[in-house]
């Protein structure tokens, strides 16, 4: 399982503590037979530093696989998992 990060940088004077704990949803918009469009999701991903550089503000933000992260040590995996 990865984590997908999120970069971007916006022409702005969005304060960024404004930002802590924001969370951004990513789209794309694929067109279909026929015409329309399908809106396709690429993810909702939470900020993790925003920082300013004159007029940009530049954001990192993770998406919710970071969430499952866990430590793993070989112990655990030890044992019969069908044992009665």
């Amino acid at each position: 399982m990865y984590a997908a990060e999120m970069g971007i940088s916006l022409f702005s004077e969005i304060n960024r503590y404004t930002l802590e704990d924001a969370k951004v949803e990513l789209f794309y918009h694929l067109q279909i037979a026929g015409g329309s469009y399908e809106r396709i999701p690429m993810g909702i991903f939470e900020v993790s530093e925003a920082n300013r550089k004159e007029k940009c503000l530049e954001i990192k933000a993770y998406d919710y696989m970071v969430r499952f992260e866990k430590a793993f040590t070989s112990l655990e995996s030890i044992g019969n998992a069908y044992n009665d």
